[in-house]
């Protein structure tokens, strides 16, 4: 049986992402926070990948149902008051959710995914 493509898989949603908020810069497994010149900016992560044996069909090893879990960070700023930079941040969150939920993932053969919990980001001046 072969492996699952994890890379194959961010790159997938990275792209996505990419040609639905055009104007945001959008990397894999960053390991800082972005410069402000770069922002608007999303990052993708491959936060745990399991292979849950309750969940598994009785098909003597012939498939194996992963449970992935991404995160995606969304980083914006404005120099115009940090009300406004969150105000832009959650406009790339919607836009970012808006694309995941229009796309098919039938060629990654993905039986189910579902979002978790947004959370607002710390900011400092």
């Amino acid at each position: 049986m072969p492996g699952v493509d994890y890379h194959g898989v961010l790159e997938a949603v990275r792209t996505v992402i990419a040609t639905a908020v055009p104007t945001a810069r959008v990397a894999l497994e960053v390991e800082t926070i972005p410069a402000a010149e770069l922002c608007p900016f999303v990052a993708i992560y491959l936060d745990e990948h399991r292979a849950d044996a309750a969940h598994q069909p009785m098909m003597a090893g012939q498939r194996t149902y992963f449970e992935l879990r991404i995160s995606i960070w969304c980083f914006q700023m404005s120099i115009e008051s940090l009300s406004r930079a969150k105000e832009l941040a959650w406009d790339l969150v919607n836009s970012v959710e808006v694309a995941l939920m229009a796309v098919s993932y039938t060629h990654l053969t993905t039986r189910c995914g579902w979002p978790g919990a947004s959370r607002a980001g710390r900011t400092s001046r």
